[in-house]
């Protein structure tokens, strides 16, 4: 049924209903001073611009870093890297005994390669876990907090242990691990600082780098080499096959640059969603980067038992 009105001028925007007119003509009135008021695309623009200055600040996840180590004796790092806290094939004792030996020894240090809890990334591999997301959560900073004071750097992998919900966890990383952390890639400036010396080091961290190969687990980072100039080491993990390289590349005007690559272990063995993908049982294990602060001098460490000959650590 339509509804009765009137055009109140010749404008066909001027028409009223019956009940508008009534309620115009009303002497019952209510009065309030509205505030509400449309913004201007200007102020809109200013606002996004105030709340992007505030996230930035406030997650503070960059891009690139500087560390400092003031040593007089060559350190070794751990590169922790997938170590799946919660999966029901994560070896405990062995991350245990990673843990132990970075805290123990003065000279050595550790990067996060990241995937350090399980999380929720992957459904079917969460039938396996044998922890819940809030204890995954709680190991892991744990860690941190044994750590501190030895974590250089770490990066973001695809099982994270927290998923962003406005503000990032980020923070609460800094308070805990006191070291910068990276978004998958990172650019790592390391100075090792002796008495005589100042020596730099390049490093490009990531989790994840394109490429894969079978035939050469240090493929990502071969990759990685030709298409980004200046690293003088490349670590990046996620494929579960560890492997360690160092090359000399060629550079403008005849010389050479040598290069270390490092693809990091895992601590998981396998899982459901690994089976179900036709992976056989990785690994478990720790590769370490050798660094001297005499001269600039940098090898992979294949594992574990390797660096405590090297480094003549005590166990």
């Amino acid at each position: 049924m339509e509804k009765l009105g009137l055009y109140t001028s010749g404008r066909e925007d001027s028409y009223k209903s019956y009940e508008q007119i009534q309620r115009d003509n009303s002497e019952i009135v209510k009065i309030w001073d509205n505030p509400y008021r449309e913004l201007s695309f200007d102020e809109r623009i200013d606002e996004a611009i105030r709340k992007q200055e505030v996230r930035l600040e406030e997650d503070r996840i960059p891009e690139s870093a500087t560390v400092a180590i003031i040593t007089e004796e060559p350190i070794a790092i751990c590169n922790l890297a997938d170590t799946h806290a919660g999966a029901l094939h994560t070896d405990y004792r062995y991350w245990k005994y990673l843990i132990d030996t970075i805290k123990n020894n003065d000279n050595a240090f550790c990067f996060l390669g990241g995937d350090l809890t399980d999380a929720i990334n992957w459904m079917p591999s969460v039938a396996d876990n044998i922890l819940n997301f809030q204890e995954q959560y709680e190991m892991l900073y744990a860690m941190f907090k044994e750590l501190k004071g030895k974590i250089i750097a770490g990066v973001k992998g695809n099982h994270n242990w927290e998923e962003k919900n406005g503000v990032s966890k980020y923070q609460e990383f800094l308070r805990n691990a006191d070291a910068p952390m990276f978004e998958n890639i990172g650019w790592l400036k390391l100075h090792l600082m002796s008495n005589k010396n100042d020596i730099a080091y390049n490093i490009a961290m990531a989790h994840q780098l394109k490429g894969y190969s079978y035939h050469n687990p240090n493929h990502p980072q071969g990759r990685f080499s030709k298409e980004v100039e200046g690293s003088d080491i490349i670590i990046s993990n996620h494929t579960h096959s560890a492997g360690t390289q160092s090359v000399n590349k060629g550079v403008f005007g005849g010389t050479t640059k040598p290069q270390t690559f490092i693809n990091g272990f895992t601590l998981k063995r396998n899982d459901l969603f690994l089976r179900q993908k036709g992976n056989p049982n990785s690994a478990v294990g720790a590769n370490w980067l050798y660094l001297s602060p005499h001269e600039k001098q940098h090898f992979a460490i294949p594992n574990t038992e390797l660096a405590y000959e090297l480094m003549g650590w005590k166990k």
